[in-house]
């Protein structure tokens, strides 16, 4: 050691063994973009990894998710691999829950259901949440024959006024006479004649179709009803 000169050379070996050291003593993290870092690793958790950038040791820390990184090579040599953790979303399965409320038939236009006033729809959701799943089903056929109904009563109450009334303006028109007003004549009656027929008719079946419903409505709730007793 005495012989020892710091010279040129000395330094310059010195020099290449810090700037070694240097080198050896890092840790290299591999991205799976094709990224590389040298750092140091301060910490390894099954989701982050956190290290200081090489070239600043004494800096902050900084964090990665394990699923960005594809391997870290340590400076021992020793390297640890990593792959992509796909994490399932926490489903929550939830069950209807039935409710053993009656429906307050007041009548076919005012049924309640805890005190609210319910409509078709109400009472649809109440048939497809029923307990009993044979026994929604038939409240279901129900329930669907009184939409038909409803369907009909709106068809026969339309074509009915829409070409009673039509019928009865064709009529009207065709017998404007000189003076502008209409004069009693055959197209008047025969306008008259099939329009209040087509009217009526309509407004009869209408009527009939839209007690059908009714009947059908009230059914359906009687029978969720008397469900619930059994």
């Amino acid at each position: 050691m005495g012989n020892f000169k710091l010279n040129s050379k000395n330094i310059f070996i010195i020099f290449i063994l810090f700037f070694c050291g240097k080198i050896f003593s890092q840790d290299t993290i591999y991205f799976r973009n094709s990224e590389v870092k040298s750092v140091k690793v301060n910490e390894v958790n099954p989701t982050e990894i956190k290290y200081f950038r090489f070239e600043s040791l004494s800096g902050p820390i900084y964090t990665s998710y394990t699923n960005e990184i594809k391997k870290i090579k340590y400076a021992g040599g020793h390297v640890d691999s990593f792959n992509v953790v796909i994490q399932k979303p926490n489903v929550i399965q939830t069950k209807n829950v039935f409710n053993n409320s009656k429906i307050e038939i007041v009548s076919s236009k005012n049924m309640y259901y805890e005190t609210r006033r319910i409509g078709d729809d109400k009472i649809l959701t109440l048939i497809l949440s029923y307990h009993d799943k044979i026994y929604s089903e038939k409240m279901m056929l129900q329930f669907i024959e009184m939409k038909k109904y409803q369907n009909k009563q709106h068809l026969f109450g339309f074509i009915g006024l829409g070409l009673g009334l039509s019928s009865i303006l064709i009529g009207v028109g065709s017998s404007i006479g000189s003076y502008g007003t209409p004069i009693w004549s055959p197209p008047l009656y025969f306008g008259l004649a099939i329009g209040g027929t087509i009217l009526l008719t309509g407004l009869v079946n209408a009527e009939y179709f839209k007690s059908k419903r009714i009947e059908k409505k009230l059914l359906v709730a009687d029978m969720y009803n008397r469900g619930l007793q059994q």
